[in-house]
């Protein structure tokens, strides 16, 4: 199958303990995911040797992957041995990293080192990140239109007063957009719209992540929707959110409001997402129809420029 080359989520850290191997569908392939004592590493399902499943037959030992059958072990790189005796293939690896609670793993069709890097955001003052997992039939493309689809959120989302503070921008691998609207809360008036701001970043197709601003700047939320090719038809979408109250409150107040905000918000985000999968799941690709304006015409441009020539994946040098 085809994968634009990014990153993109494996699960959250919080479900790999240290020392343990899982297994996962991506790319229309099977990988394994392990954790040792101060990294994760991400290599593909097979033993080199006999082809043992290393998400059944994997353990880890000190740094390195063993497959429990005939007890070769393999590197980070994906280099195997045994008692001296060095396998000829590597097991394919990816690059592997963790960021905001939640593994990742860099995919390039043609064998490529990370070409770009998620950034950096602040985790003080933030409830924990809360993820849950859906799968669709859909596409990543189809995900990451929605910045770009500016009528949705009145159609979909029911804002009202949707002002851009910066239309669709496209930087290499970051898409950036920047809205000011009234934000439908589900709350009755007059609290059932209340001003609000959000920004959103795409870097590549695999992640995404949006804050907003409300109550006057004072609630702080911040959104991760991380799609996932599984296969031609399927798209497994990571979705992390947290909450932060600013200004002067006391400790425990602080903590009982900040509390209270994640778990609204929470419940607002998959609410958002439910409507979104409309979206997501009853359009056809994107491949099929005419870009309708400039923005999604841009949009389109630059998710082609994720295109690898497929090959191999070259081995980890």
């Amino acid at each position: 199958m085809s994968v634009h080359f990014g990153w993109y989520a494996v699960m959250p850290l919080a479900e790999l303990g240290v020392g343990k191997v899982k297994g996962f569908r991506f790319a229309g392939e099977d990988w394994v995911v392990y954790r040792t004592e101060h990294s994760v590493h991400v290599t593909e399902n097979r033993c080199q040797h006999l082809g043992g499943r290393l998400d059944r037959t994997g353990v880890v030992v000190g740094d390195r992957l063993q497959c429990s059958l005939h007890g070769y072990q393999f590197d980070a790189d994906g280099r195997g041995e045994r008692k001296g005796c060095a396998l000829h293939q590597r097991l394919k690896a990816l690059p592997a990293r963790v960021h905001s609670g939640m593994i990742f793993a860099w995919y390039d069709p043609a064998g490529e080192a990370p070409r770009f890097d998620l950034p950096a955001l602040d985790e003080q003052g933030w409830s924990p990140m809360s993820f849950r997992v859906v799968e669709l039939e859909t596409q990543p493309e189809l995900i990451m239109q929605d910045l770009v689809d500016g009528a949705h959120f009145e159609t979909i989302h029911d804002y009202r007063n949707i002002t851009y503070k910066k239309r669709p921008t496209f930087e290499e691998h970051k898409l950036s957009i920047e809205v000011l609207f009234d934000w439908d809360t589900g709350l009755p008036a007059p609290v059932n719209n209340v001003p609000a701001r959000f920004t959103s970043e795409a870097h590549g197709l695999g992640y995404q992540h949006t804050e907003t601003w409300s109550a006057g700047e004072r609630y702080h939320t911040r959104h991760l929707v991380l799609p996932v090719p599984v296969d031609e038809n399927t798209t497994r979408v990571y979705l992390g959110v947290c909450a932060r109250v600013h200004g002067r409150v006391g400790r425990l107040g602080g903590r009982v409001l900040q509390s209270a905000a994640h778990h609204f918000i929470v419940a607002m985000f998959k609410r958002d997402i439910a409507r979104d999968a409309r979206l997501w799941v009853d359009t056809y690709p994107f491949e099929t129809t005419t870009a309708p304006d400039a923005d999604v015409a841009a949009f389109r441009e630059w998710v082609a420029a994720f295109q690898s020539t497929p090959k191999a994946l070259q081995e980890t040098a």
